[in-house]
């Protein structure tokens, strides 16, 4: 709901202004755009800010160090570790065909 009335608000906005501003519209365009795309960025970067503080570095540092060791695959962190047979080609004769 929020988004539309926001979008609904931006579209009145342009409208108002390209009613109002009879000799250039990609100016009024421009200027709106570029303000619509910081309002963004500044939405976005608070967004982060409060979630931040409430890990600190230790948790952070942890909870990436156990994420590196699920996605790790162990074969290629050292592939001739105890239990891990190596691939070998086939020993009989192998028939023609």
């Amino acid at each position: 709901m929020l988004r539309t009335s926001t979008t609904a608000q931006a579209i009145a906005l342009l409208v108002l202004g390209y009613v109002l501003v009879a000799g250039e519209p990609g100016v009024l365009i421009g200027v709106l755009g570029a303000a619509l795309w910081a309002w963004g960025l500044v939405r976005h970067t608070a967004a982060g800010l409060r979630t931040a503080p409430g890990a600190g570095p230790a948790v952070l540092a942890r909870a990436l160090r156990q994420s590196r060791s699920r996605a790790a695959v162990p074969r290629q962190q050292d592939p001739d570790a105890a239990g891990h047979a190596r691939p070998r080609a086939p020993s009989g004769l192998v028939p023609a065909v």
